[in-house]
């Protein structure tokens, strides 16, 4: 890959009824980038499932409701997958959110500090408008 390429994968853990809790990493160097916060696992319906594991195009996009933000493509039948801040599946609709460490909030899972981990991974992805996010099931 060229020096202009990026590479993260989202290693999922744990698939629960409720929620599916994995890790995100920049996939060069290994280095642990965040806490990730899906909905569950339900045959990657719009708004109510995580998407299915697989290698996909992230792109930087202008959101009306969440500003700067990487969109996710070429998942099948499904578009405006988002990789934004949120504590918990309330606040996703399919899309990935992102934290620094899991907690119960209100009897659910949740991420917490999630605007300090959304900033953090977008400084880090500054000057960058694309990656390649893979999704793995930890085995």
């Amino acid at each position: 890959c060229l020096e202009s390429c990026m590479n993260i994968t989202l290693v999922r853990h744990t698939y629960k009824d409720s929620c599916t809790l994995g890790f995100m990493y920049g996939t060069e160097s290994e280095n642990f980038l965040c806490h990730t916060l899906e909905e569950p696992w339900k045959d990657n319906k719009r708004q109510i499932s995580c998407i299915p594991e697989g290698e996909y195009q992230a792109k930087r996009v202008v959101s009306p409701h969440f500003g700067d933000v990487f969109e996710v493509f070429g998942v099948p039948n499904r578009t405006h997958i988002l990789i934004h801040k949120a504590n918990s599946i309330k606040d996703l609709e399919g899309c990935i959110g992102i934290g620094e460490n899991f907690e119960s909030l209100e009897g659910i899972t949740a991420v917490f500090m999630s605007k300090k981990a959304f900033e953090e991974l977008m400084g880090r992805l500054k000057g960058f408008d694309s990656f390649t996010l893979v999704i793995l099931k930890r085995s």
